[in-house]
């Protein structure tokens, strides 16, 4: 859904977002309503969001959210695929590497990292993770009360 700066503004100051940022000039937020929709009807929730909204959202404890970073094998590589993409100025490359490098540093604040060296390889870890967390002992308990006992 896009908005105008100021609507986007507004929404901010009425608590409308799990997360938002300003990124590169532009905002970008997660609605609040439409995350708590998805989530009440016992659905996996997958986010493509920065560093800061990651961490923004991290501050939601009400979502109980699990933090996966999607990390390049080497900034060698990030450059590599950015000049692959033939549509990226010498300015604009060094900007991004900077920013890129950044964020990278922010990885351990999040539960998991994932290389995406190999794409078969990263798409089975991020399944491997998914299907553990779903498999945690409070979230079991809660998709099956009264199996594990009083007190959970």
């Amino acid at each position: 859904h896009f908005v105008t700066t100021g609507e986007f503004k507004s929404m901010v100051s009425g608590g409308k977002f799990a997360e938002w940022a300003l990124v590169h000039g532009n905002y970008y937020g997660t609605s609040l309503a439409s995350l708590e929709t998805v989530l009440g009807q016992g659905k996996d929730v997958i986010l493509d969001i920065d560093v800061q909204g990651a961490l923004n959202l991290r501050s939601q404890k009400n979502l109980a959210p699990v933090l996966i970073f999607i990390l390049p094998p080497s900034l060698a590589e990030v450059e590599r695929r950015l000049a692959k993409r033939g549509d990226t100025d010498a300015g604009t490359m060094a900007k991004r590497l900077e920013n890129a490098a950044g964020e990278i540093s922010e990885a351990i604040k999040y539960d998991y990292a994932v290389i995406n060296d190999d794409l078969g390889t990263a798409a089975g870890e991020l399944k491997a993770i998914i299907t553990a967390e779903r498999l945690k002992t409070d979230r079991m308990a809660q998709k099956y009360p009264g199996l594990f006992g009083p007190g959970i």
